[in-house]
């Protein structure tokens, strides 16, 4: 069964193909050379504006609590989105984000829920 909400589908099924494109949101980009310092180049408001118009489909469509939609997969779905919402509260200051970033990543949290050490990576380096 499948969802739409503002922009955001949920699909409560693994998928084993899906289509890929240059303007996709959310997706597995190519992270070559030059991807990545398109990304590391981006403001931090731009980013996270992105982020928060997708994660604002994302919590209406749980909000609504879909009968389809598992206590699993709306845990996991909160959880994103509180992390992108930490992410987007972090210090302006780079030496004030290392300690907060260092331990979400240790904990997992950033192969969980966002690109790695990529997005490690941005967070150290993204600048308003």
């Amino acid at each position: 069964m499948s969802w739409l909400q503002e922009g955001v589908v949920f699909v409560d099924s693994p998928l084993i193909r899906y289509l890929q494109h240059g303007s996709n949101e959310i997706g597995a980009n190519k992270t070559d050379y030059d991807e990545a310092k398109r990304r590391l180049q981006e403001k931090r408001t731009d980013f996270f504006q992105r982020k928060l118009r997708r994660n604002k489909g994302i919590s209406a469509m749980v909000a609504q609590q879909p009968p389809w939609l598992s206590p699993t997969a709306q845990s996991a779905l909160e959880a994103k989105t509180d992390f992108d919402r930490w992410r987007s509260a972090l210090p302006p200051s780079r030496p004030q984000r290392i300690l907060p970033v260092f331990r979400r990543w240790l904990s997992g949290d950033y192969g969980r829920y966002a690109r790695g050490y990529l997005d490690v990576i941005r967070d150290f380096s993204l600048t308003d």
